[in-house]
Formats: C-alpha cells, sequence, structure tokens
C-alpha cells in the first residue's frame, strides 16, 4: 500500500483574485501513488489526464511523455506501459470493453489504446481540422458524453463535441465555450450523476456542469498542477470518492465528494416509498374482507333468518 499524505484544499490567490468560490467540499485528501512514493509511480512521472476503470476497479493515468499506468484504489501502481506521444487526458466509452481512448496534444488527435493486448489498435482520429494550438496549448481534456467525445482545448478553454466515425472520419456536433475561464486542464463526465468536471490548474478552479456546459457549480481547487480528474460515485448514496491527478507528480483522493444522484421513476426510494403504500393497501382490504366474512356468518343473522325453513 502507498504511504498516505493530507491535503487541505484551500483558494489560490489567483482564483481568489477573480472571484469569491465557494469552499472546495470534498474535505481532506489522501495523496496516494505519488511520484516517488513506495510503490507509487515513478519520480519522472507528470500524470497529465486520469479516469476510474469500474469493471477493472483501476484507475487509469496517462502522463505527458507517453505513459499510462494502472493503480489500484489506494495508489498501488500494477503496471506501466509506454505508448509514446504527448498523451494529455484518457476516458472510456464501454466500461465492459478493454478499449481506452487517448486524447494526444500536438497534433491534436484521440487515439484507441487496448489494454488486454497493451497497445495502440490503429485506429486515430485527427482533430486539427476544428481544434489545435501551439505546443503545450492544444487538447487538455478528453471525456465519453453519450456517445460523443468532449475534448477541451488549454488556451481557449473551449470544450470541443465530436462523434467519431469509421475510417477515422471525425464529426464536429457542437462547441461549448464557458464564459470567464481560461487554462482548461482536465475534463471528467459522470455518466451516475450526469455531470460534466472540468478543472482550470491556473485558476485553481473546479467547475461542475451539465452535458450543454451550463455551469452548475463552481469550487476552490488547489495543487501544484491538477490536469486530471474521476469520480467514483456511490449512487444512491450521496458521495464519491474523487481522483485529482497533478503535473507535479502527485495523486490526490477524496473519499467523500458530495454528488447528486438523480433517481429514475422507480428508484430506490420512489420503489421503496410505492412498495409501503401497496403493503398498507393489502393490509386494509385484507382487514375489510375479514370483516365481511365475520358478519356473514354470524347466528341469528339476517342471511341465516332468510333461509330458515
Amino acid at each position: 500500500m502507498a504511504t498516505a499524505f493530507i491535503f487541505a484544499p484551500s483558494p489560490t490567490a489567483a482564483a481568489a483574485a477573480e472571484e469569491e468560490l465557494a469552499a472546495w467540499p470534498g474535505g481532506d485528501g489522501t495523496e496516494i501513488g505519488g511520484s516517488g512514493r513506495p510503490e507509487g509511480l515513478d519520480r519522472k512521472f507528470e500524470p497529465s489526464g486520469a479516469v476510474w476503470h469500474p469493471r477493472l476497479q483501476q484507475l487509469l493515468i496517462v502522463d505527458d511523455e507517453g505513459h499510462l499506468a494502472r493503480l489500484d484504489g489506494e495508489g498501488s501502481v500494477l503496471d506501466v506501459v509506454w505508448i509514446g506521444g504527448d498523451l494529455e487526458a484518457i476516458t472510456l466509452a464501454d466500461p465492459d470493453s478493454t478499449l481506452v481512448y487517448l486524447g494526444i496534444e500536438h497534433p491534436d488527435s484521440i487515439a484507441e489504446f487496448d489494454l488486454q493486448t497493451g497497445k495502440l489498435t490503429g485506429l486515430r482520429w485527427d482533430l486539427t481540422a476544428f481544434m489545435q494550438g501551439r505546443r503545450k496549448c492544444g487538447l487538455e481534456g478528453l471525456t465519453f458524453v453519450d456517445g460523443l467525445f468532449y475534448a477541451g482545448h488549454q488556451c481557449e478553454a473551449n470544450i470541443y463535441v465530436f462523434e467519431l466515425l469509421a475510417g477515422g472520419q471525425v464529426k464536429h456536433v457542437d462547441t461549448l465555450e464557458p464564459d470567464d475561464e481560461s487554462g482548461l486542464s482536465g475534463l471528467h463526465w459522470d455518466s451516475k450523476t450526469k455531470t460534466l468536471y472540468s478543472i482550470y490548474s491556473s485558476l485553481g478552479l473546479m467547475v461542475e456542469r451539465n452535458a450543454s456546459g451550463e455551469s452548475l457549480r463552481r469550487y476552490a481547487l488547489e495543487g501544484a498542477d491538477p490536469e486530471g480528474v474521476a469520480t467514483v460515485p456511490r449512487c444512491p448514496g450521496d458521495s464519491a470518492t474523487l481522483f485529482i491527478a497533478d503535473d507535479s507528480g502527485g495523486v490526490w483522493r477524496y473519499d467523500d465528494y458530495p454528488i447528486d444522484c438523480p433517481y429514475p421513476l422507480w428508484g430506490p426510494k420512489v420503489a421503496g416509498l410505492a412498495g409501503l403504500m401497496l403493503a398498507m393497501i393489502l393490509l386494509i382490504l385484507r382487514s375489510r374482507s375479514r370483516r365481511k366474512q365475520t358478519a356473514v356468518s354470524l347466528p341469528g343473522s339476517e342471511a341465516d333468518v332468510g333461509n330458515a325453513d
């Protein structure tokens, strides 16, 4: 198990100067898998993107020197492979698959990687016709949202929405242009809570949005250079484990980050209430039935008199 260290975020001076941000709601964090820590990442590893794989129960982290690391929830490194390229983000479309998708900066693109073989599949989608930036200022975040890929541009802070097609073809669906933000450094979509997390390292800021890009909540976020964010929701509960990958070498885990889990029509709360109401109705009907049977069978009742010889 990796050595744990306690870290309590607070607003940075840059973020505080821009606006009064809500205090960080996740409580104290625990550093796991930090570069150079026992059983942690190599000192040269600079985390730039993260995603939690729910089936494998592993945290997948990439760095901008082309490495992909797999960690358990405590931060112990399970495996590291070298892929190459300036890897800035990672996401998955289907947890039942072994495929993940890598966000590459300069040239901005998305590549498909197979965790089972430990190799690229050869499928790659060039995004430079729609988004590009100078070196170290292009694609910085990538996440999968209901069949579409959201790619974040660092300098613009815009979020480009793409549909990846066969043969490496790309369809540009939309561009989300958030106000008053710069230096986007990470993206993550939580399919359980329908929340899009975007982080801005230069502002010390994390924003929760809906799928349309509308800002829901804004929190102060501190770290030397946070670039990756991933969540593990505990629905139907009200909290999640949230991971922050920092380019300076740290990986932080927050075990009580507050979330809002939407309930379907027949979700746990509704189903529980409906079950209670149904049980009460059955009890009332059964009670009425018993009273009726008792009234009919009483000696000397009108029914008995009417049937007497």
